[in-house]
């Protein structure tokens, strides 16, 4: 598996905690990197795509963070152990910045987000949630909500 982390085919991301009672703490998540070698286990190497899949946006969402990403910043996943997860969380020094990938046209604020900001208050600096197409921008508890689409996760 190191080698196919350090050939670029494979990236492991590892989870984001500080309570080991409510949050996961396990495993790391595995995104291979090539949209090709996706495609083929998929089934899908020969077929025109017409429709973008959630897995499809999260994968670009995670190549767009990890490509742009400076040597400041720690990419992590948040899962509690009830399940609930954040699909990104940026650290960069102290401050966090959670990514919800999505593909859906809404404005809703991710319960989880709420939970987020209850236990890292003062650590959290804003929230990205990702979209298809739509752009908002909304508040939490004086916290910034992004909303933009997934395509364009990497200009922030």
């Amino acid at each position: 598996m190191d080698l196919l982390e350090r050939s670029y085919l494979i990236k492991f991301l590892p989870p984001f905690r500080t309570d080991k009672k409510i949050e996961y703490n396990k495993k790391s998540k595995l995104y291979l990197l090539d949209f090709g070698i996706v495609n083929y286990f998929l089934g899908r190497l020969l077929q025109i795509k017409q429709n973008i899949t959630w897995k499809d946006c999260e994968m670009m969402v995670f190549l767009n963070l990890l490509f742009k990403k400076d040597f400041n910043e720690q990419m992590y996943y948040y899962r509690k152990i009830n399940g609930t997860e954040i699909d990104f969380v940026i650290k960069k020094w102290e401050k966090l910045v959670p990514i919800e990938a999505k593909l859906e046209n809404k404005d809703n604020i991710p319960k989880v987000f709420v939970y987020f900001l209850e236990k890292y208050k003062e650590k959290v600096e804003y929230f990205i949630k990702t979209t298809k197409w739509l752009s908002f921008e909304r508040e939490l508890n004086w916290k910034k909500i992004l909303g933009i689409p997934f395509w364009m996760i990497g200009s922030i």
